[in-house]
């Protein structure tokens, strides 16, 4: 169980407990860590692991109230930031996206997820220029980011470039399947 283990165990517990899980067993780790919360004067760790069970549940607004909880007391949470980016684009709000994003590549220029997220964001805003300007950056640095390429195919796809996205998306494609 989860009881007593350093935050680093009770994380991986935590996620090997969600893993495929259902609602009851979802319910049941919920329960646990908020036990453990009520004895810890510090929650952060645990804030991050509940969001955690609120984003396998599907409650986005429970996962981001507990990560905004988690950054007021530890603001210099990245994981929690980036966390709150994904939730930003769950809910289509690329404002905040790009808010999380930029304080996280404020902190760490190069962190691959943040890059990706603000470029996410940037295409959700309709800031299609900085959208490809940052993917293509991203993809020269990182060529081995599928992430990357499929968002930057997309792009193509909504800037009805369709030979250039039709492109893309056979690269990724046999990469793929080179791989394989």
């Amino acid at each position: 169980q989860g009881d007593g283990k350093a935050p680093d165990s009770l994380a991986r517990w935590t996620k090997i407990e969600i893993q495929g899980a259902d609602a009851q067993k979802l319910s049941a780790v919920e329960t646990k860590l908020k036990e453990l919360a009520a004895r810890r004067p510090n929650k952060s760790d645990l804030g991050l692991m509940l969001s955690e069970v609120y984003a396998a549940k599907g409650d986005l607004a429970r996962t981001q109230t507990e990560l905004e909880n988690v950054l007021r007391e530890r603001n210099s949470s990245i994981q929690a930031r980036l966390a709150l980016a994904q939730v930003g684009r769950h809910k289509r709000d690329y404002a905040s996206m790009l808010i999380h994003a930029d304080t996280v590549l404020a902190a760490m220029p190069g962190n691959s997820q943040a890059r990706l997220l603000r470029a996410v964001g940037l295409m959700g805003a309709g800031r299609h220029t900085e959208a490809a300007t940052e993917l293509d950056e991203l993809i020269r640095t990182e060529p081995g980011n599928i992430d990357a390429q499929v968002e930057r195919a997309l792009l193509f796809l909504v800037e009805q470039r369709f030979s250039e996205a039709a492109a893309a998306f056979q690269k990724i494609y046999a990469a793929k399947h080179k791989a394989a």
